[in-house]
């Protein structure tokens, strides 16, 4: 269970930390609540991806060297949280059309 929080934690501050580094050329209008409830979508399908990913390693680490095989991260190390929060927040945002201060182009 300890290895479940850990790697949740890891997972929610590499989330933290792409969220924070997108949105550093908009500091001087930044507002938390904005940058919390208009993404809250983004929020809670990264976590319960996050929360997934981490349980299959968790209570079965086999799993860890089938998920590397599949997306290339090696979860058997707990800060590899980081590295797949960072990419899911990416693909995140990639597959969002309309984003603050940018047309939509399709």
């Amino acid at each position: 269970m300890i290895e479940f929080a850990t790697n949740i934690g890891l997972a929610l501050i590499g989330l933290t930390v792409y969220s924070l580094w997108a949105v550093r050329a908009r500091l001087k209008e930044f507002n938390i609540g904005i940058f919390i409830k208009d993404n809250k979508a983004f929020w809670i399908w990264a976590f319960l991806l996050q929360i997934a990913m981490a349980s299959l390693v968790a209570f079965s680490p086999d799993n860890a060297s089938a998920l590397k095989g599949l997306i290339g991260i090696d979860f058997a190390e707990p800060s590899a949280f980081i590295t797949s929060g960072w990419m899911l927040s990416i693909a995140a945002n990639a597959a969002v059309k309309d984003k603050i201060g940018r047309k939509n182009v399709e």
